[in-house]
């Protein structure tokens, strides 16, 4: 028999095993029917990051088995790794985050609190978004005409909840202390990564 720790579901239970693939659980058919979970509808990465927060949220009770049973084998040729213009790439799941936390509050209660791990983790995907933008060699007005077209993003990233976390807010606002140099640090890291390529 494996060593297994039980716990309940809601806030507390969806950073708990985050380091687990998706693929290394099992997920009851009952929950996933009760509350219609699906993956996000047309997206191509972190679609199964959030169908397992939704899930670790909206579970009753968690099994967590303290012992290998699975492997997983990177695919280089999967889509979070193929190199995609950071808006095109970062937009969809940050939406899709926003989207998760939003569908989540009728399902709130005493026992799973309030979701608020979508808009964490679209917090850091804007900053993570600004830090590959330029690392591809990209221009601010296009940056700057995206952050324009998408005011929540910008609402969300400077709101109390997302200012002072360190992997988020605080990286925010050393970006915009310090707007020139945050592009030229990350302008940098692209050279020095395609001269490291060239050199293999």
């Amino acid at each position: 028999m494996y060593n297994c720790e039980k716990y309940v579901g809601g806030t507390a239970a969806v950073w708990k095993n985050a380091k687990q693939t998706f693929g290394a659980a099992f997920y009851a058919l009952s929950v996933i029917t009760a509350y219609s979970l699906r993956f996000p509808d047309k997206l191509k990465v972190n679609e199964n990051l959030i169908f397992s927060m939704q899930f670790k949220y909206l579970a009753d009770t968690i099994c967590l088995c303290n012992k290998l049973i699975y492997l997983y084998r990177n695919n280089q040729l999967s889509a979070s790794r193929r190199r995609v213009a950071a808006v095109d790439k970062y937009i969809p799941p940050i939406d899709a985050y926003l989207k998760s936390d939003e569908s989540m509050m009728q399902y709130q209660n005493a026992q799973r609190g309030i979701l608020k791990e979508g808009r964490a983790m679209a917090a850091v995907y804007i900053v993570d978004m600004h830090e590959e933008h330029y690392q591809q060699f990209r221009a601010k007005r296009e940056m700057d005409a995206m952050m324009l077209s998408k005011p929540e993003y910008r609402e969300l990233i400077t709101s109390a909840f997302a200012y002072n976390r360190p992997h988020s807010g605080l990286r925010w606002q050393a970006m915009v202390a310090h707007p020139l140099k945050f592009r030229l640090k990350h302008y940098a890291k692209c050279a020095i990564l395609l001269h490291c390529k060239m050199l293999r």
